[in-house]
């Protein structure tokens, strides 16, 4: 079965699930977790997990996809036209039990942070957005926004999340590390320092943002 999957923005693509559990659309292969197939694993109660954070962040009348890579890539989250929730979670596989990167906060952390990109679509502050390129400084800027926005909102909501400190310094090794690969250009990358990037911090923190905002904020950033 092969799942168009449409935004307003960023690259529409296609997700092929391999499996359905308890109304869960999932993409797992066997092969890179040492050949346990996912009915051997506690997937199900993983699956619980899932459903009790979207539920705590009221994130209801969606179909999630789940994508499970092996744990080399960063998690993700998209929410298409239709309201599909693709969540991408690098995970290991440990006797029967899937794992996840806890960041050294919660074991729900990732599935905090992530969903937290859902509901801001699911409430109309932001559109739904697919695949985006990293060497797109506009594009790029405007999801660490999101990002610095939804950490201090779970930090209100007394939910798992990173500090600010930690939060910026993140943020701004990411932005050296596309430096590095040469997705940013030099010219941009001096806009880019800790001083600008903590501010842009402090300007969202915890704020109920728009993409219309964060745009704005961008735009007098580059222009």
């Amino acid at each position: 079965m092969t799942i168009q999957l449409v935004f307003k923005k960023g690259q529409n693509y296609t997700v092929n699930p391999t499996h359905e559990i308890d109304g869960f659309l999932i993409s797992y292969y066997a092969i890179l977790y040492n050949d346990v197939p996912l009915e051997k694993t506690n997937v199900k109660s993983f699956l619980k997990r899932i459903k009790r954070v979207a539920d705590e962040l009221s994130i209801k009348k969606v179909k999630f996809f789940i994508d499970f890579i092996y744990d080399v890539g960063g998690a993700a989250c998209c929410v298409d036209e239709q309201n599909i929730v693709h969540l991408t979670l690098p995970i290991t596989v440990k006797g029967n039990k899937i794992l996840i990167d806890n960041r050294g906060i919660d074991e729900d952390y990732l599935l905090y942070h992530e969903l937290m990109h859902a509901k801001a679509v699911l409430e109309g502050r932001f559109p739904s957005t697919g695949r985006i390129q990293y060497s797109n400084i506009k594009s790029n800027l405007i999801e660490r926004l999101g990002d610095f926005a939804n950490e201090g909102k779970l930090e209100s909501m007394g939910k798992p999340h990173q500090s600010k400190e930690t939060t910026i310094e993140n943020v701004y090794n990411c932005f050296l590390e596309d430096f590095e690969f040469g997705d940013i250009p030099e010219k941009k990358m001096r806009l880019l320092t800790r001083e600008s990037i903590t501010k842009l911090c402090n300007m969202v923190w915890g704020k109920e943002l728009t993409y219309l905002e964060a745009e704005e904020i961008v735009n007098n950033l580059i222009r």
